[in-house]
């Protein structure tokens, strides 16, 4: 990574900055996995509550908003742990190209593109998947 070589000409003080930024950047991103991983699950358990104990027995309307909302989470829940592994695999694959002192400009290569493609579209998927069960809901409860 041209940055890694960028932060070495700076001394030290330019590597600790560099190790801060990359550190910030790790936390950031496991925030953000952990937190699609814990809505996505959470909106399909509470969907489902809903089901049982809003709806009950009454005829369920606009059914496909409810099946397309847990589709959207479940393919987001698979997206994201996808997501976490494409990324372990990128630290894996950046570390060997460190130590062959061949980091370049793309570190962590195909699966870092692949984590970089990943993360937002499970991110995206949690969103869709809420705007489905919005529709579900005003079709259940606005329309009772």
């Amino acid at each position: 990574m041209a940055d890694v070589e960028k932060a070495s000409e700076k001394g030290e003080a330019g590597e600790k900055y560099y190790d801060v930024l990359v550190d910030a950047y790790l936390k950031s991103q496991e925030s953000y996995d952990k937190a699609v991983l814990s809505l996505s699950g959470g909106a399909l358990g509470v969907s489902i509550a809903f089901i049982k104990n809003i709806v009950g027995g009454k005829k369920i309307q606009s059914p496909l908003m409810l099946e397309l909302s847990w589709i959207c989470w479940t393919v987001s829940l698979v997206i994201i742990l996808l997501s976490l592994l494409s990324s372990t695999l990128a630290a894996q694959r950046a570390l060997s190209q460190y130590r062959a002192g061949a980091l370049g400009d793309d570190p962590g290569g195909f699966f870092n593109k692949v984590t970089r493609v990943l993360n937002p579209l499970g991110g995206l998927l949690f969103i869709i998947g809420v705007v489905f069960m919005l529709l579900f809901t005003q079709a259940n409860i606005g329309g009772s």
